[in-house]
């Protein structure tokens, strides 16, 4: 099944509200944001007359650079783009979600790093004694700058029968280009998409559903969890993850990507922000100490007026949550320090 004729749903005025009211969630006190809906009605009518006619162009990214704790270039869109990506993201992301391996727990709504954490726990809970169980951690280098957009493209192709839309996506893919070249049979392909996009976390999925799907047959199927570019693999055997990291590579090395694996014992690993141990997770250090530092930051755009008080107390209420990864001793004591930090 493929998706077809989807270009009029996408350009439709219900989806450009959409796309608008979504987007501008917890960015109203933003001042391009503010700049924007100042004349919403005809910038919004601007943008849909755009991108009926195929007259939409893509600006130009705004890059930064954050460290958690690994440091990332970010390429934020301007706020016309961004809604563009919001429209595609509602036509494309429930007809791919369908689709995505239930093992993959990025991007997708009731799921993310906690359902992911606690997804590892069970199977190793299931697999008994958690002191023999190994972790096969599969990253792969600079993910979304080795992306080949040709090969992205032609995954879209295969599953999008829409000319008009394969034409905007193609204009949204060849918006952003890393500089690097994949060099696959004498050609030089170019890479990259933009961390920062939306429509860059959904072709992140897509890019992988490959990948996703060599695991299916595999005698790991069942202990299988990829969040984003990372994948792990749990066993009791060290053997079989050996073997599991070798047919990632070859795997993954056909989509143009270079990954790195590493195979550790369960208790002790840290991933996604947690710790893992025999019996409970705990919050890693390095994630509680950018918590602290985050909430502090919060809290100052909220009292010097450039944060909504709903904004501000969402972002509260999410640390509530922190006790449900597992050690709720260390958990209690960390969730503790951070409100403490008001």
């Amino acid at each position: 099944m493929v998706l077809k004729d989807c270009y009029q749903e996408l350009t439709s005025p219900e989806n450009i509200w959409r796309a608008w009211l979504l987007f501008r969630r917890g960015k109203r006190c933003r001042q391009d944001v503010r700049e924007f809906e100042r004349h919403l009605e005809a910038n919004l009518l601007s943008l849909r007359r755009d991108i009926l006619t195929e007259a939409y162009v893509p600006g130009g990214y705004r890059s930064f650079v954050v460290h958690d704790p690994k440091c990332r270039t970010i390429c934020a869109p301007a706020v016309r783009d961004q809604i563009v990506h919001q429209a595609v993201w509602n036509v494309l992301f429930p007809f791919f979600n369908r689709r995505f391996s239930p093992s993959v727990y990025s991007s997708r709504p009731g799921r993310g790093t906690h359902a992911a954490i606690l997804r590892m726990r069970r199977i190793a809970r299931r697999l008994g004694v958690r002191d023999r169980v190994f972790v096969l951690h599969i990253d792969v280098v600079k993910f979304f700058d080795s992306v080949s957009r040709d090969l992205l493209s032609g995954i879209l192709t295969q599953w999008i029968q829409d000319d008009a839309t394969l034409r905007l996506l193609e204009r949204i893919i060849a918006s952003y280009d890393s500089g690097r070249r994949f060099e696959g049979d004498g050609v030089a392909v170019s890479r990259g998409v933009p961390l920062g996009n939306l429509t860059s976390q959904l072709f992140c999925n897509i890019i992988l559903m490959p990948f996703d799907h060599t695991v299916v047959g595999s005698s790991l199927a069942g202990r299988y969890v990829r969040y984003a570019d990372d994948s792990f693999f749990l066993s009791t055997d060290h053997g079989e993850l050996e073997v599991m990291a070798a047919r990632a590579i070859a795997r993954l090395g056909a989509l143009g990507l270079e990954c790195r694996t590493r195979i550790r014992p369960y208790r002790g690993f840290e991933a996604l922000g947690a710790r893992f141990f025999s019996d409970g997770i705990s919050m890693s250090r390095s994630t509680a100490a950018r918590a602290k530092k985050k909430l502090a930051r919060v809290t100052r755009k909220f009292y010097q007026e450039r944060m909504s008080a709903t904004d501000f107390n969402s972002r509260i209420q999410s640390w509530r949550t922190l006790p449900v990864l597992g050690d709720r001793r260390w958990t209690e004591s960390v969730r503790e320090a951070i409100l403490g930090s008001q």
